[in-house]
């Protein structure tokens, strides 16, 4: 089991990106993959094998790349392209069409490069025939891309995972009859860092300062897992723990994340 991997800094949403696309529904452009809302998807219009562009005006470290709330299957195929120097330039990156590998579910693809590369443009192939001739377009709701962290020592034992359920349930006195107003489900995962280095430490303020409660955080717990696109989550931090000194230069944080949806 590799050591987890926690990405934040989403270059998606930093100013002067833009994105385009060879098919798009006017009604949900684009643009929507910059939207952390994954329900406000993007939409092809009448293709379900769509070229995504994203120009990041600069050249950023990317060390992970996902797509989130689409409606691919699992054989359907997901091209990236990472350049330096042109849109669709590949001389970084090129993944080759391969599966989304998304599970029922766990509308998700997510890809963790082997190493870090400074990129500017993030091509996408699309590829999706399980959605032809129904639905007929395919639907990605958030793009992201980030440098990735890994800190030096692995989680503790006693991580946690659960599903949480916000519908709302009533029992009618004299019956005793239920009344079920059905809200969503979302996954909430729980850790801890209990040997954490003046680095690790370091990462984990920048972490804090720049998404905070409300900032959007992936989690991967382990990147080599033949379960990622499962185990993976994408969503917020549920408190922002204090990082305590247990000894002299190690250091301890516990962590707990609210799945976006």
């Amino acid at each position: 089991m590799a050591n987890c991997i926690l990405a934040w800094r989403n270059w998606i949403d930093e100013s002067g990106v833009a994105l385009s696309a060879s098919s798009a529904l006017s009604s949900l452009p684009i643009n929507n993959l910059a939207n952390p809302i994954l329900a406000k998807v993007y939409r092809s219009s009448s293709s379900v094998s769509p070229t995504i562009d994203i120009d990041l005006g600069a050249a950023r470290a990317a060390g992970v790349l996902g797509l989130f709330g689409h409606n691919l299957a699992s054989g359907d195929t997901i091209r990236h392209m990472l350049s330096a120097v042109s849109a669709g330039g590949s001389e970084l990156l090129d993944t080759g069409a391969v599966a989304s590998g998304a599970q029922e579910g766990y509308a998700q693809s997510v890809k963790v490069l082997a190493a870090s590369v400074n990129a500017r443009y993030w091509r996408i192939e699309v590829n999706a025939p399980s959605l032809s001739p129904t639905p007929g377009y395919v639907e990605i709701g958030r793009a992201f891309i980030a440098a990735a962290w890994q800190p030096s020592r692995n989680f503790s034992f006693g991580s946690g995972e659960k599903w949480t359920d916000a519908s709302l349930v009533a029992e009618a006195e004299r019956s005793g009859a239920e009344y079920i107003d059905l809200g969503p489900r979302r996954r909430e995962r729980s850790f801890a860092l209990e040997f954490m280095s003046a680095a690790d430490r370091d990462q984990s303020r920048e972490l804090d300062r720049l998404a905070g409660l409300t900032g959007q955080v992936l989690f991967i717990p382990d990147p080599n897992s033949a379960d990622l696109q499962r185990e993976a989550i994408l969503g917020r931090l549920k408190e922002m723990s204090p990082i305590e000194v247990t000894h002299y230069s190690v250091f301890s944080r516990s962590f707990a994340i609210v799945e976006s949806k």
